[in-house]
């Protein structure tokens, strides 16, 4: 299975020359990449998100479900797939 952490997605954003500004701005503080930066400001935000919104929580619970069950399904088909070779 892959770990929630091995799961990445490519992003592209567009900026208002301001914010671009201050992302660059963090950067060069924090001596990082501006796309380390953006990564940063990005999971700062989802974090006090998912403190205050109750659905998200949910949401998670949801998808370890889809999870298990799709592992439990996947266990199945090897057994059956095992049971058939040795009959």
């Amino acid at each position: 299975m892959i770990d929630e952490d091995e799961r990445k997605l490519q992003v592209s954003i567009s900026l208002p020359r301001r914010e671009l500004v201050l992302v660059d701005e963090y950067a060069r503080c924090h001596n990082i990449t501006r796309s380390e930066a953006v990564r940063q400001l990005m999971s700062v935000t989802l974090e006090v998100f998912e403190s205050r919104d109750p659905n998200v929580e949910l949401a998670k619970a949801e998808r370890k479900i889809l999870d298990k069950q799709t592992e439990l399904k996947q266990l199945q088909y090897m057994r059956d797939t095992l049971k058939g070779r040795i009959q």
